[in-house]
């Protein structure tokens, strides 16, 4: 049967046959009435396939469209430039969606390119994710990324840090599995210098230097706290291994130093160094306090004058001497 292009049928056919009925569903009988003369208004040139672009006539016809089928992209042959040309738009496919939340977009197959675009409900720095209901949703008072100052906020909208995160309890856990180290590292120019966080083996929290390979502060699940050793055995146990110099209670010059034995809080027995310095070493004198059963001061019963290095004692009591030296209380001896 000899093939005619529709603007043909439209000349050529009689009146009585000028419509034509198209059957969209045999099933139902579902049939639409078009005539011959509408359709010659339609596209009335000739589809040519060929594999791919390569494949096309060197020299392509007029009113002729070549499809490519390794990209389905349409082309016609354009006479005044003597090439091929995309067909503008060149979107073989288009697929409009939208979901209960309005997120609405479309999805579009250029060649062999697919494209997704969100054309609504997003805003600014939301990151979206996938929502109770399976639905792509956004939240952006509890995730929300700024994009101008590269910050990320977790239940907050408005980050000051790369990562500020807003809450109250524990806001962060590191939970590493069963037999791993939980540790959180500080690092300078990609290169590790500290960590701190939990030991596996026992359980105990530690402030580990890098740089050193060295565990330097040490705090056990029963309240002991170690510097310089990993198993303290008493509440604060402090080791300087090779150091003379065990700890320094330095403050400034118009601020007592002092190391208070307490019970339940309140003070007992203080050993002090006075806060109260006019040079040529006066003042800074060292002094040894007592304390009643609430708080208050008792007595002074020993002092140390640090410009003449006098010891003062307020009363004392010799027992078991047998030989050598009394005190007078002019400061010789007997």
């Amino acid at each position: 049967m000899e093939s005619k292009k529709i603007n043909q049928l439209a000349t050529e056919l009689t009146p009585a046959l000028s419509d034509l009925t198209i059957i969209g569903d045999p099933t139902t009988g579902i049939s639409k009435k078009i005539t011959l003369s509408q359709m010659a208004s339609l596209f009335t040139g000739t589809v040519e396939e060929y594999a791919n672009l390569a494949a096309f006539p060197l020299v392509g016809v007029a009113d002729t469209i070549y499809i490519a089928l390794d990209t389905n992209v349409l082309y016609r042959w354009d006479t005044s430039t003597n090439a091929y040309v995309e067909l503008s738009p060149n979107i073989i496919n288009s697929l409009v969606f939208s979901d209960a939340n309005g997120f609405d977009g479309n999805i579009s197959l250029v060649g062999s390119v697919a494209t997704l675009t969100i054309t609504t409900a997003l805003t600014t720095g939301s990151v979206p994710f996938i929502g109770a209901s399976g639905a792509l949703t956004q939240d952006n008072s509890n995730l929300f990324f700024d994009d101008t100052n590269n910050r990320l906020g977790i239940a907050t909208a408005s980050p000051t840090t790369p990562l500020d995160v807003f809450g109250s309890g524990i806001i962060g856990r590191l939970n590493a599995t069963s037999t791993n180290n939980a540790y959180l590292g500080f690092a300078s120019n990609g290169t590790n210098k500290w960590s701190a966080g939990n030991v596996q083996s026992d359980h105990r929290f530690r402030i580990f230097s890098e740089a050193n390979s060295a565990e330097l502060i040490t705090i056990l699940q029963t309240g002991e706290v170690g510097i310089g050793i990993a198993n303290p055995t008493t509440k604060l146990h402090i080791d300087g291994a090779a150091s003379a110099l065990i700890t320094n209670l330095d403050a400034n010059v118009s601020v007592a130093k002092s190391i208070s034995f307490r019970s339940d809080n309140s003070a007992r027995i203080n050993l002090e160094v006075s806060g109260t310095e006019s040079g040529s070493n006066v003042g800074a004198d060292f002094f040894l306090r007592t304390f009643t059963d609430a708080g208050s001061l008792l007595e002074t019963p020993f002092q140390i004058t640090r410009s003449t290095g006098l010891a003062t004692f307020k009363n004392i009591a010799i027992t078991g001497l047998t030989s050598g030296y009394l005190p007078k209380a002019n400061g010789s001896r007997a």
